[in-house]
């Protein structure tokens, strides 16, 4: 009797063991089909990209662009504010040189 309850307790972990082995396998299935998915999804099917490696090219080229641009816009507001620049939109040619003039009547005057 005891030999025929532990063929049963056997069997019944061998079916926990193959629920779990389904549900492993399912949830690495579901991964495996989402990452696909959205891999497609990023490179899509443009025509006038002939490749992948251009739309990486591309996207790496942007991100380059858009952090220069802003430590070139970070730059550019120290340099205003030390300066005392209020208003630099202004980008007459007239201002531009009374500033440059006023600029090397300070170092000058400094030196």
């Amino acid at each position: 009797m005891l030999f025929a309850y532990n063929k049963g307790v056997q069997k019944c972990r061998h079916g926990i063991y193959m629920i779990s082995w389904i549900f492993n396998i399912s949830i690495i299935s579901l991964l495996v089909i989402l990452i696909l998915h959205y891999v497609f999804e990023f490179f899509g099917h443009s025509p006038t990209e002939s490749s992948a490696v251009n739309k990486l090219q591309i996207q790496k080229y942007k991100s380059i662009i858009e952090k220069m641009t802003r430590e070139a816009d970070t730059i550019k507001t120290a340099f205003e504010e030390d300066h005392g620049i209020v208003n630099s939109d202004n980008n007459n040619t007239e201002d531009l040189e009374q500033d440059l003039e006023l600029y090397i009547r300070e170092l000058v005057v400094s030196a």
